[in-house]
């Protein structure tokens, strides 16, 4: 092989690379558009101390050298008791009952960003690294540190994202509310852009799901979430066998019980949290010594349930204060989603299964579940796509498999008996979750936990994207704080090329797609060229040929010719010359 053809071969190689890697590094935002971050006010600590409405979001765009402000919601959070009990808990709101506390200290709730709020944006949102000396135009921001975020993928340094915190009162643009948050208390609604589901005022599970056009057909494709549970109960009023000897089981229809007073978002951006109590409900009994929380966000794509009671005989003494043991022994316990008849002709999907298609009638499955659980579902068609996503660090029970039960006439695919034949419709249409059976030998370390993680998304997807979005959840992306300060001083004016003498800088980025920027220093008024050359030394654009002024200048190309024709990816230089000075750097292009 001639020195020729492998210098041919070995360029196609380099350009080959460096467009993998240039696509890689620009599509973070463009890859995970469906995922919120929330960032705990730890990672700020250059805006400790400055108040909630001064602090604005900006994305920055490299190819148009613009700022937008983004969408983004600061929430503040305090931690105190919770009432008439002898716990304490961080809350998103300040209970009224604080009010009666004398000893309490709710001065942190106090509009002012603390290392315990919580900053929330979408990652769809972000942008582009701004240069240190690029600002929005706004003079008291640039009197203030602003900070960089650097949002990036946890296995591949190169995908990563931007967005920039400043700090100003004079600000008078309104935060972006695009993905049209409301919460209707009454009817226990959330209502978004993309989808709108109800809560049961009974138990705060999902009663209804709705995915909107024109990601989904805007039918209600869901009946309720449940929960099962069969075992010995004894909460100080004598031993109830639930779910054994023909007894019913335990259900979110009976035995769970969702106090009256919520708190929840009242001018949503970003999220909407709903901070509730639930207790365990035994017939009549509802066991308020048992209480705890739930605590519900939604955001424009998904939404997260967290909560549960730990049932140890230790935590429970603890919790009732009592000498007699307390007693919960569970054998079996089943969290699931079930659809309704809308759901009919849409297509069921996990780790094991591929597109089992809803129709009410029983089908043969595969039921293994790997641990430790990190276990996806999809449910998807012309209604939409449902897409849930949960972990669970307890693998001692001995029997851990898929439920999955599609019948339209109802009844349970498990152990559990239900009066009336099931919750809900009190059918099954691709009933999906998780079901432990055969505990542990230890069953005293067994919790009840309430927990989810669900996407309503775009309709008719497939396996590869259940598998990517799996990703996405089981990898959270990692941030990156920077504070920066806005250049003023001599030594700062000098990194940013305002010096005294002629001085042409390395273009940014480099290799790009769509623009680069370049940017050269004058000392004293002069008539300069700025060309782009090809390889073989031909002139492919002029950018510049005049007289400007003495200072910092900075020009933009778009892989143009003076014909406006597009240019082939490619190695060239860029020469900038005037009377007594002449320089050259080397740029990539990479469509």
């Amino acid at each position: 092989m001639n020195n020729t053809k492998l210098s041919t071969i070995m360029i196609v190689l380099v350009f080959s690379l460096l467009a993998a890697t240039f696509a890689q590094a620009d599509k973070l935002y463009r890859e995970r558009v469906y995922e919120p971050v929330v960032l705990k006010g730890s990672v700020l600590k250059s805006f400790y101390n400055v108040p909630v409405n001064e602090i604005y979001m900006y994305a920055y765009d490299e190819a148009t050298q613009a700022w937008r402000m983004m969408p983004f919601q600061i929430d503040e959070r305090t931690f105190g008791p919770v009432p008439e009990t002898n716990r304490k808990r961080w809350y998103y709101f300040i209970p009224p009952e604080w009010a009666t506390i004398d000893s309490i200290n709710i001065s942190n709730h106090d509009g002012i960003l603390t290392d315990h709020d919580e900053l929330a944006f979408m990652i769809r949102d972000l942008g582009d690294q701004a240069p240190d000396y690029v600002w929005i135009d706004n003079a008291e921001a640039k009197g203030n540190t602003r900070l960089e975020i650097e949002i990036a993928d946890p296995n591949d340094a190169n995908k990563k994202a931007y967005g920039y915190l400043f700090r100003s009162t004079t600000i008078t643009d309104a935060v972006p509310k695009p993905y049209e948050f409301s919460f209707d208390s009454t009817n226990q609604v959330v209502d978004t852009k993309n989808y709108s589901l109800r809560l049961s005022w009974d138990n705060g599970l999902i009663n209804d799901i709705i995915i909107k056009p024109p990601l989904g057909s805007g039918v209600d494709i869901f009946d309720t979430q449940k929960i099962r549970a069969n075992g010995l109960f004894n909460f100080g009023f004598g031993t109830l066998p639930i779910g054994l000897n023909g007894n019913p089981s335990a259900n979110e229809r009976d035995n769970l019980y969702l106090y009256p007073d919520f708190h929840f978002t009242k001018d949503p951006v970003i999220r909407i949290v709903r901070e509730a109590n639930e207790a365990l409900r035994i017939a009549d009994i509802i066991i308020d010594q048992a209480a705890f929380p739930v605590v519900t966000k939604f955001y424009p794509f998904n939404g997260t349930l967290e909560g549960g009671a730990k049932l140890d005989s230790a935590s429970l003494k603890n919790t009732f204060g009592k000498d007699t043991d307390v007693l919960v022994l569970l054998d079996l316990i089943r969290q699931s989603w079930d659809f309704n008849a809308n759901a009919i002709g849409m297509k069921f999907f996990n780790k094991y299964n591929d597109g089992i298609v809803i129709d009410g009638v029983p089908d043969v499955v595969n039921k293994t579940v790997d641990t430790p659980i990190k276990e996806w579902m999809m449910t998807t068609g012309k209604q939409g796509t449902l897409f849930s996503y949960v972990t669970f660090k307890d693998v001692s029970w001995q029997d851990i498999k898929l439920y999955y039960y599609d019948n339209n006439e109802g009844g349970q695919g498990d152990d559990t008996t239900i009066p009336g034949g099931d919750t809900g419709d009190s059918l099954s249409f691709g009933d999906q979750g998780i079901l432990f059976q055969s505990p542990p030998v230890d069953k005293d370390s067994i919790s009840l936990e309430l927990g989810f993680i669900a996407y309503f998304v775009e309709k008719n997807k497939d396996k590869s994207f259940a598998e990517q979005l799996a990703y996405y959840a089981g990898n959270p992306v990692q941030a990156k704080p920077t504070a920066i300060s806005f250049p003023t001083s001599v030594k700062e004016k000098a990194e940013i090329g305002v010096l005294e003498n002629y001085e042409l800088y390395q273009n940014y980025p480099n290799p790009f797609n769509n623009s680069t920027l370049i940017r050269f220093n004058l000392p004293q008024r002069s008539k300069v060229s700025i060309r782009i050359i090809d390889v073989n030394g031909r002139t492919v654009a002029t950018l510049v040929n005049g007289m400007m002024s003495k200072g910092s200048h900075q020009i933009h190309w778009s892989g143009l010719t003076n014909q406006n024709a597009e240019v082939p990816s490619g190695i060239y230089f860029y020469e900038m010359r005037t009377k007594n000075y002449s320089a050259m750097k080397k740029l990539i292009l990479v469509r």
